[in-house]
């Protein structure tokens, strides 16, 4: 009889309510062994703390592997680590091993360790996209900008449609201030992955900094589209629209952004400020008073800043 997915996964979450540990991982493995891919299985067995039941004919190799699989998805990354420096010894050319190694030693801020564990990687096999992107974003924790750029650009190389390495490259393209160049990374992370909201609110601010805030407002809207609840998009959307003269937007917008997060003080500064444009004087300058504080200057203490939050 096949086995029904879904039902499947709901009596295995019930039995995990009841705190029947064991039999709900007995049902999410009966998944995993007809489905080793299934996601929502592995979710659940990690949850639980449990590690997917290796299959009968399955390397001991691989039994290690999913045993660290299963420690890393719970982020029990010391033990990751602990775990894979003694298996290194032993699979020193698994790529594999070096990579969840890698990940893990970054998890923890350990990025000497982890830029060496990806490096092995590459050495192994340099046609593993992913080795090359997390080569990359530890090179670039450790403010190696231009040797992060590269591996990226070696990811896409080896992948074209990466929009985490193009998101990525386009972070560093701007931190080195090649503008022209970041606004196209971030392009083609949307364009492979036009659900990535990070992608488009970045994408906005580098074309507001290049002086188009018209292509800006169109990638805010765009991640608002994707995920609402963000205060920072609502902030900068309305901060564009004021930008645009367009200011009964703009003050909607900020007051979309000060009912997710009410104690946001950019959002109650360039709300004061825009209602001042309109003429509403005395509301913007208390909004104004509190996002961006009222400045004073006395001749012995020179110039203070009240935002008029109590300590």
């Amino acid at each position: 009889m096949k086995l029904s997915v879904n039902k499947t996964l709901s009596q295995a979450k019930r039995h995990a309510k009841k705190g029947e540990i064991a039999r709900s991982a007995e049902l999410y493995n009966t998944i995993l062994a007809e489905f080793p891919g299934n996601r929502h299985a592995r979710q659940g067995l990690a949850a639980l703390g449990v590690a997917p039941a290796p299959p009968a004919d399955m390397s001991p190799f691989g039994q290690e592997m999913n045993t660290l699989t299963a420690l890393y998805g719970q982020r029990r990354l010391v033990e990751v680590v602990e775990k894979g420096n003694a298996l290194v010894k032993e699979f020193p050319e698994e790529t594999a091993l070096l990579n969840i190694l890698g990940a893990a030693n970054a998890g923890l801020g350990r990025l000497d360790d982890a830029v060496d564990s990806f490096r092995r990687a590459i050495a192994v096999d340099p046609g593993v996209a992913e080795a090359h992107y997390n080569h990359g974003l530890a090179l670039k924790n450790k403010g190696d900008l231009a040797a992060a750029i590269e591996n990226y650009k070696r990811a896409i190389e080896i992948r074209p449609a990466y929009p985490e390495a193009f998101y990525n490259l386009g972070i560093a393209l701007r931190a080195t201030g090649d503008l022209t160049a970041s606004i196209d990374s971030y392009r083609q992370a949307v364009k492979f992955n036009p659900g990535y909201a990070k992608a488009h609110q970045n994408l906005g601010n580098a074309l507001r900094s290049m002086g188009d805030p018209e292509g800006a407002l169109e990638s805010y809207n765009h991640a608002l589209r994707i995920q609402p609840e963000m205060s920072e998009l609502h902030i900068s959307q309305g901060d564009t629209l004021a930008e645009l003269r367009r200011y009964d937007e703009a003050i909607t917008a900020l007051e979309r952004a000060l009912k997710i997060d009410s104690e946001s003080r950019e959002a109650k500064g360039i709300l004061g400020t825009t209602l001042m444009r309109v003429g509403r004087l005395e509301e913007g300058l208390a909004f104004q008073d509190e996002g961006f504080g009222v400045i004073t200057f006395n001749a012995k203490s020179g110039v203070t800043i009240n935002t008029g939050i109590q300590a």
